[in-house]
């Protein structure tokens, strides 16, 4: 009798080999990334929450609408980017799909390029790109704490932008806890590093590009 094991399984060991990883994550460590993956989400949830009642201010008020109104500019576009990240995650032929489309640009550029050449540039052309996803979360987290304003003359806040990285960091930790469960996809603390550098790496741009414009 064959031994039962976790569907897609294979497709997770295909996947980890590809990438030169022997790693593989038992099926009770899974569940434990799940349970703090789903208490990471609850307490970013209560937050959310907290934020929105803060905002409101129940009882309500004749200031509601426009306290919404702010709720809805400023939080509204973090849910939207959250999901476009999780549909991301949710692609089960993500390096195929990339290889496809970064491979002949490759080619195009440098038509002698061997084959593990073309592999390591889509690999670092991924890495790139979720440096940059996380970039833009940290700045999105960073305008919602600080609601900026035309000619804003408040100096820059070292606090805000750290409670802008540990959302980046916490989303980055359930994100890859969500491509545990991705038929070909696995997710590492490496990648959980790179996503926070990302953002860390966008605050600083952010905060340089403020400094040069005499911003803060």
């Amino acid at each position: 009798m064959k031994p039962c094991r976790f569907p897609g399984a294979e497709d997770f060991r295909v996947a980890a080999d590809a990438a030169t990883s022997s790693v593989r994550v038992p099926f009770h460590v899974r569940c434990v990334g799940v349970v703090l993956g789903c208490l990471v989400a609850a307490n970013l949830a209560c937050l959310c929450a907290v934020h929105f009642l803060w905002l409101i201010r129940l009882p309500l008020s004749s200031a509601t609408r426009d306290n919404i109104r702010v709720l809805l500019k400023y939080w509204l576009v973090i849910v939207l980017w959250f999901a476009l990240i999780f549909l991301a995650s949710s692609d089960t032929k993500s390096a195929g799909h990339s290889s496809r489309i970064i491979g002949p640009v490759v080619l195009w550029l440098f038509p002698g390029a061997s084959p593990e050449t073309v592999e390591t540039v889509v690999l670092y052309v991924r890495k790139c790109a979720h440096l940059t996803e996380y970039a833009v979360l940290a700045l999105l987290f960073w305008r919602a704490f600080r609601k900026p304003v035309r000619n804003d003359a408040r100096p820059w806040s070292w606090r805000l932008a750290g409670y802008a990285l540990l959302g980046v960091l916490l989303y980055a930790a359930t994100d890859e806890v969500h491509q545990l469960f991705v038929p070909s996809r696995f997710g590492t603390l490496h990648d959980v590093l790179i996503d926070t550098t990302g953002g860390a790496l966008g605050l600083l741009t952010f905060w340089a590009w403020g400094r040069w414009r005499k911003r803060w």
